[in-house]
């Protein structure tokens, strides 16, 4: 269901929870990340601020060790 509206749902404990989470950054899909504890990895600190910056003229952000492009939908 949630996957016809557009919405990936995901958990720290899914193998490719990252792939999926940059995905969604790069193609501008929803993301929800179920079971979320009161501490967050390091990784998700750009996202929450909107780190993004300019890399040849797209617009970016850095998660985790990749560069990938921010979509403004997202």
């Amino acid at each position: 269901m949630e996957r016809d509206s557009g919405l990936d749902v995901i958990k720290l404990s899914d193998k490719d929870f990252l792939r999926t989470l940059e995905n969604g950054v790069r193609f501008g899909r929803a993301v929800l990340l179920e079971n979320v504890g009161e501490v967050l990895e390091a990784a998700f600190e750009p996202l929450l601020l909107k780190q993004t910056f300019k890399q040849g003229g797209s617009e970016v952000i850095k998660i985790g060790d990749n560069i990938i492009p921010y979509h403004s939908d997202f």
